[in-house]
């Protein structure tokens, strides 16, 4: 929820600055700062919810922490997409995150995808890098 509450802040209309102290301690957060690595699932590192909103919110922040969590998520997701393509689950993600017996593929692919057109769906809220 930390990913959450960075993003609000980002997003609120008195926010004018990407320096702005609230934003910083929160993205600075051991849970925030956590960049995406895909791992067995009980390892338990891979949480598509958590992935989704940290993208949003590191996408607004901007700058080096930006390009960190960028470069992680896209190796997290784009390197484990199903990629046979004679299987019915082709395209797809495998649903191995906390959330995997409430959304299932279904959920587990929506939330990469969603993920992966941060740059297309808004603008930032700093403008910038």
């Amino acid at each position: 929820m930390t990913a959450v509450g960075v993003l609000a802040c980002a997003s609120s209309a008195d926010r004018h600055a990407p320096q702005d102290p609230a934003i910083d301690q929160r993205r600075r957060s051991p849970r925030c700062a956590s960049l995406p690595r895909w791992s067995r699932p009980t390892a338990g590192r891979v949480d598509f919810y958590y992935w989704y909103y940290g993208t949003l919110a590191m996408f607004q922040v901007g700058g080096a922490r930006w390009q960190r969590w960028n470069e992680a998520i896209k190796t997290a997701i784009v390197d484990h997409q199903r990629t046979d393509p004679g299987e019915c689950a082709f395209g797809s993600w495998d649903p191995i995150d906390p959330w995997r017996l409430s959304g299932g593929r279904v959920y587990a692919t929506a939330l990469n995808c969603l993920c992966m057109e941060v740059y297309y769906r808004y603008p930032r809220v700093f403008g910038g890098r």
